[in-house]
């Protein structure tokens, strides 16, 4: 009985490893680089920074984030910019978690153009920053 017990327990954690893990926003809160000039710093509340930097320059931006991690794909669009070129605007996009250290994401400055896969030379790769 004993060792049947530990057997079903074994199998039951080994399921629980291997099944995918539910994506959450607690899981994108952190600092996120795409190692090309772009940072991503995700804070509770909803509050972000988009930060673009180069050897000589680095600019910031304060802005807004929403997700919806219920459709398919999954969303996630930045909003609230309150200077420079998307001023006024907000970028729908989608986002995908590849492991718990980087995800894709893809978007597009118009909701009818929301990028529904992949696909685009505009998609960028974001690793997790330690």
């Amino acid at each position: 009985m004993k060792q049947s017990f530990i057997l079903l327990f074994l199998i039951s954690r080994l399921i629980s490893c291997t099944t995918t893990k539910k994506l959450t926003e607690k899981n994108l809160i952190g600092a996120w680089d795409n190692k090309n000039g772009q940072i991503l710093v995700f804070n509770p509340g909803k509050q972000a920074l988009w930060i673009f930097y180069s050897e000589t320059k680095r600019d910031t931006f304060n802005i807004t984030y929403r997700t919806d991690f219920f459709k398919e794909p999954k969303y996630l669009d930045l909003t609230d910019f309150k200077t420079g070129p998307l001023k006024g605007r907000t970028l729908y996009g989608i986002i995908e978690f590849e492991k718990d250290h980087s995800f894709r994401f893809d978007c597009e400055p118009s909701l009818k153009n929301r990028p529904m896969t992949f696909g685009s030379r505009q998609t960028q790769k974001y690793y997790r920053l330690e």
